[in-house]
């Protein structure tokens, strides 16, 4: 008798120690570490790990560790921004060094999960950009990245590119899905071969790279939302490792004295959101079959839809339904995306 109440009175501490303790304690940490001399290594501990230059803040590689597959790859000099301003002179990340008049330097908060890569311009330059590339950690299968530009020169920004430099090598098997026209593009192995270019006013793409998976789209608040290009851009050069890269043009307009930042960009790994449920053509058209299904809730889009992460069962008529508003009651010079096209 008296073992058993020990074992109840040892049973309900423990219960009560574990109301306790954070519900953080018992995911997988996520750690921060910059001790090579090239690269700083971020780890979710269960689905991804991602890693950024130091030099220039540039991607490195993303890993989908639940396929143990690497995703995309990069070289110190890619670029992970650039902007093109109204008279045609270009800023790019690649323009700013450690200890150089235009800065880089990065900075890891923990408490927050969020990398920091800063650039810095040189307060002498006629064109003088100040840009803060955030990148917040989740114990889920996804992060976040977003881009501030600050226009402290002269000239307007007309367009910037964010992320950029998504470096990958599609290749038979692989597969990239745009939620375009109906029902969908499917790239395949056809397409890849040719190294050919896509570029869709689409703010969504997922790939399908060597039995892992990656999947890029942008999150929105109440504001409107910003025109946004997606484009696939195939390697003419046959001896760069990778054959394709992805990014997103924004469309803007920062004049001097302006700050501008962008909308989130989510990179999900390794949770395909597409079911395939016919052969993958190689061809361009998507003749796919594609539907949406197993994803996660909870994420909110403009007017306070909220929607099983980016697409679900409804789709197509959540996508019609906000072009429909977007002709009926959005100005003609509006920032309201055409995503039909």
């Amino acid at each position: 008798m008296t073992n058993i109440k020990s074992l109840i009175k040892r049973d309900f501490l423990i219960f009560i120690t574990l109301l306790f303790i954070p519900f953080d304690a018992f995911s997988q940490a996520i750690t921060f570490d910059d001790t090579d001399p090239e690269i700083m290594v971020l780890d979710n501990g269960s689905s991804y790990e991602l890693a950024f230059y130091k030099l220039t803040g540039a991607f490195s590689y993303i890993k989908d560790k639940s396929a143990n597959v690497q995703l995309i790859s990069g070289k110190t000099f890619d670029e992970i921004w650039s902007m093109e301003f109204k008279d045609g002179n270009e800023m790019t990340s690649t323009n700013y060094y450690p200890g150089q008049p235009n800065d880089f330097s990065y900075f890891w908060n923990d408490s927050l999960r969020r990398l920091s890569l800063i650039y810095t311009p040189d307060s002498l330059a006629e064109l003088q950009v100040k840009a803060t590339v955030t990148v917040e950690l989740s114990d889920s299968a996804w992060f976040d990245m977003q881009i501030q530009i600050d226009n402290e020169g002269v000239g307007s920004i007309k367009n910037v590119e964010f992320p950029k430099s998504v470096n990958m090598f599609l290749d038979h098997g692989d597969g990239a899905y745009f939620p375009f026209g109906y029902p969908g593009y499917m790239l395949g192995s056809g397409f890849f071969d040719t190294r050919e270019t896509q570029i869709i006013e689409c703010d969504y793409v997922s790939f399908d790279i060597q039995g892992g998976n990656i999947a890029i789209y942008q999150l929105y608040n109440d504001t409107c939302i910003q025109v946004v290009e997606l484009g696939l851009f195939g390697e003419t050069d046959t001896t760069i490792q990778h054959n394709y890269h992805c990014e997103l043009n924004y469309f803007t307009w920062i004049e001097h004295g302006d700050t501008w930042s962008s909308q989130v960009s989510r990179i999900r790994i390794g949770q395909t959101p597409w079911e395939k449920s016919c052969e993958p053509p190689d061809s361009l058209m998507a003749d796919a079959c594609l539907k949406c299904s197993n994803v996660p809730c909870g994420e909110k889009f403009p007017g306070n839809f909220e929607l099983e992460d980016l697409y679900k069962q409804t789709i197509w008529s959540f996508w019609l339904a906000r072009y429909a508003f977007s002709i009926f009651f959005c100005k003609p010079n509006s920032t309201f995306v055409r995503l039909m096209g």
